[in-house]
């Protein structure tokens, strides 16, 4: 089941590291911001703390196994 198309939206661009971020992802996270009222920054820091706990599970997977 496919999502329905996401409304372009504008938004200030940062210039830090998440200008690798696409257009439609940080259109999602503009959305998300507005939604539940937190700042990109901290949905952004949020995400990439989750990235790293997984992978270092992921990590410690591979070498018990």
């Amino acid at each position: 089941m496919s999502s329905p198309p996401l409304k372009k939206v504008t938004y200030r661009k940062f210039t830090w590291v998440g200008n690798q971020i696409t257009d439609d992802d940080m259109t999602r996270l503009y959305q998300i911001k507005k939604a539940r009222r937190v700042p990109i920054t901290r949905l952004v820091s949020t995400a990439v703390k989750e990235f790293i706990k997984r992978t270092e599970q992921e990590a410690n997977n591979v070498q018990e196994g």
